[in-house]
């Protein structure tokens, strides 16, 4: 290869280098939403005293989930979730309990292209929730479960390097349940 045919060729080079190498990690606004979905029993399950007041369905568990829309360009490979939420029973007088648990989620390929896809799926028992509400306590009624997202960062392992990015609004969930209480009063 002569000379001039050499500094064709490298400056080819730098110019798809400078041209390419930023598109791997270019990603858009990320758009994050959660929400809680009731689980409702079949007829051979035991009988809870948690229902949906929408249809008095007895419900057994109530799963969370979380789903994120990023758009990106460029070659990724991987992707991982981390953050916090604060889980609350509330009645109409306030919290009735309260705890902040961290979350984390990851996938060995390339996430969704601006497509939302769920990233953390959770679920919290019928009879988890009356015990940490310590629901016993308390008469029949509406009840609220909440979520609040309290951190999230969502990171997409590029071929030439991770790229963590938060949104700039995290979401809230709720969801009201009815309780029944046949031990109190």
């Amino acid at each position: 290869m002569n000379k001039k045919g050499a500094i064709t060729l490298f400056s080819l080079l730098i110019l798809l280098t400078i041209l390419i190498l930023p598109v791997f990690r270019k990603t858009e606004p990320m758009v994050i939403t959660a929400m809680l979905t009731p689980v409702y029993a079949d007829i051979s399950e035991s009988h809870h005293t948690i229902y949906d007041p929408s249809n008095w369905n007895v419900v057994t568990a109530v799963r969370l989930e979380l789903y994120v829309t990023v758009s990106y360009t460029g070659y990724a490979q991987s992707w991982s979730a981390s953050g916090s939420a604060t889980w609350q029973i509330q009645s109409s007088s306030g919290a009735v309990y309260s705890a902040t648990m961290p979350l984390s989620g990851s996938g060995s390929s390339a996430p969704p292209n601006g497509q939302a896809f769920v990233v953390l799926s959770a679920t919290v028992y019928a009879d988890t929730i009356e015990s940490l509400g310590n629901l016993l306590y308390y008469p029949s009624g509406y009840y609220y479960l909440y979520v609040r997202l309290d951190t999230f960062t969502f990171t997409i392992n590029f071929i030439d390097g991770p790229k963590s990015k938060s949104p700039s609004t995290l979401p809230t969930a709720n969801w009201q349940f009815y309780y029944n209480n046949p031990y109190y009063g």
